[in-house]
């Protein structure tokens, strides 16, 4: 009872002691109400100015455009033919004109020189194939991969680095030469140097019952195979190691069923497809475990180009799912995700287009102008999705059809 007893007095005298401070403010109201005031206000200007300088006055929008191996002088023609309103709208109202290119004229060289504003000797980047000078052998300077770890390739300072630095905001979709993505004030998606799942540029898969050429050199994996109303085929995943100097690929076996004259059933890893001839499947997703822990995730095409008299499979080169993928393509990492969320699975490989497919007559003419509207459709939907949320600073595109074609 001693310890209630003295718990309601001290109560009693915290209740007076509040009574008597509120007396006190309402009488010296005046008083205390103006240095409080002062104090806010004080306050309230620190803090803005502080956030005032947190960033650059910086409105503007930059956009630029970046068509691979487009020629101006073909340009100029279709111009002066009225076949390009635009660009002809463009160069009356604008600045144009003729600028060199770099020495090499080729992609990787030239794209290095444009986003740092330097030369190969300082840039890094000479060739689209660079050499060893301990061992003379020769790898593609698009990517540097070193046991699992991606190394960035060019040795300089590119213009969205300056502008993060200036606290300018800015969104890089597939400029050449950015796997892995760098960390900036904005967004990036990588571009040419992103491989396929084998680690390549670009190895397609091709099943044929068909003679092959055992001397001519491929630029993918074909297989001569035999026709049956079933057929047990392999989807071709990365290389791993099994012993000390051993490796092999991980394959995930998918069934081919003849389905009449002009179509067949596919079934991989718990899916199942229907395919006719002169067909392009949409995105397949493969899931190839790496070890007891973890899976490189893949997404692919099927194109069935016949069945009579021979059956030919073309599988597209499997690309690293942008949902999941093995290694960063986009800054920040859920960016490739977040494309996907608005505009649907896209080509995640820094070269899309399977030429090689072409030069090896595995594909058409036609069929590769198919894959080459798709490809631009993604890249203008990306565009366009940039566009829309863009309010203020850079926005960099690359388009690589032109140079394909």
């Amino acid at each position: 009872t001693w310890l209630i007893s003295l718990l309601v007095v001290f109560m009693g005298f915290l209740l007076v002691f509040i009574k008597n401070i509120f007396k006190f403010f309402k009488k010296h109201k005046k008083i205390i109400f103006i240095p409080l005031f002062i104090l806010l206000t004080s306050v309230l200007t620190i803090i803005g100015v502080h956030m005032t300088k947190k960033g650059p006055f910086f409105q503007k929008k930059i956009i630029i455009l970046g068509f691979d191996g487009l020629s101006p002088v073909l340009m100029e023609k279709m111009m002066d033919d009225g076949e390009l309103p635009n660009f002809s709208r463009l160069r009356q109202e604008g600045s144009y004109r003729h600028i060199r290119t770099t020495n090499p004229a080729q992609s990787p060289v030239a794209w290095a020189g444009f986003s740092t504003g330097q030369n190969p000797g300082k840039n890094g980047v000479f060739d689209f194939i660079i050499r060893d000078p301990r061992t003379y052998g020769l790898d593609l300077s698009l990517s540097n991969i070193k046991k699992g770890k991606i190394m960035p390739v060019i040795k300089t300072k590119r213009f969205w680095q300056y502008a993060t630095e200036a606290k300018i905001p800015a969104v890089i979709i597939t400029c050449p030469l950015t796997f892995p993505p760098e960390k900036i004030n904005g967004k990036m998606l990588s571009g040419m140097g992103v491989p396929d799942i084998l680690g390549t540029e670009g190895t397609f898969t091709f099943y044929t019952t068909g003679v092959l050429d055992q001397t001519k050199d491929i630029g993918g994996k074909v297989f001569s195979v035999k026709k049956a109303p079933l057929m047990v085929l392999r989807l071709i995943g990365p290389r791993i190691a099994i012993l000390k100097n051993q490796a092999k690929n991980i394959e995930v076996p998918f069934k081919v069923i003849l389905n009449g004259k002009t179509t067949v059933r596919i079934e991989h890893q718990g899916k199942s497809i229907a395919l006719q001839v002169g067909q392009w499947s949409d995105w397949q997703d493969v899931s190839f475990p790496i070890d007891l822990f973890r899976k490189m995730k893949g997404i692919f095409k099927f194109y069935l180009v016949s069945l009579e008299p021979d059956f030919k499979l073309y599988i597209s080169p499997i690309q690293f799912d942008p949902r999941n993928p093995f290694y960063p393509i986009s800054y920040p990492k859920n960016y490739s995700q977040e494309l996907v969320n608005h505009i649907g699975l896209y080509y995640t490989q820094g070269m899309p287009v399977d030429t090689w497919a072409v030069n090896e007559k595995r594909l058409t003419e036609e069929e590769l102008l198919q894959q080459v509207n798709e490809v631009l459709k993604e890249r203008e939907a990306m565009l366009d999705l940039e566009l829309n949320r863009l309010k203020k600073g850079i926005l960099f595109c690359y388009f690589g059809t032109s140079d394909t074609l």
